[in-house]
């Protein structure tokens, strides 16, 4: 999740009642198949259709502003169009040339999602 959050970083998570409430751009906790907890960047809901065509993200057609992303970080890659099913949320990582996240294990169900990042606690950052 460079340059957002890095390995070791302490978050502090708003955990939701169900069904969670995930918004585009929320960087939310989710629950692997394998038990692990991964923090990824939402990025499309059920329903929208979602592709990455020379590295933009675009969603429902529309190019999506990625401010978050430091620029060293994106390559030519190509990636969809696939439509987010229901109940389910696609996420990617910030790092996207090394980030395991939707393209690769699919979208993410909404029972997964532990919660929302709301804040950074340690390290401080000077």
């Amino acid at each position: 999740m460079r340059p957002t959050l890095r390995d070791g970083d302490v978050v502090l998570l708003s955990v939701w009642r169900r069904p969670p409430e995930v918004s585009r751009g929320d960087l939310v906790a989710f629950t692997e198949d394998d038990g692990g907890t991964s923090v990824k960047r939402a990025v499309a809901l059920a329903g929208q259709r979602v592709a990455i065509l020379d590295g933009v993200l675009e969603v429902d057609g529309a190019c999506v502003d990625e401010p978050y992303l430091h620029p060293r970080r994106l390559d030519g890659v190509y990636f969809g169009p696939v439509v987010v099913p229901a109940d389910s949320i696609f996420v990617l990582g910030d790092n996207r040339t090394a980030s395991i996240d939707s393209r690769d294990h699919g979208p993410v169900d909404l029972d997964s999602v532990v919660g929302r990042v709301v804040l950074r606690v340690w390290p401080p950052r000077t």
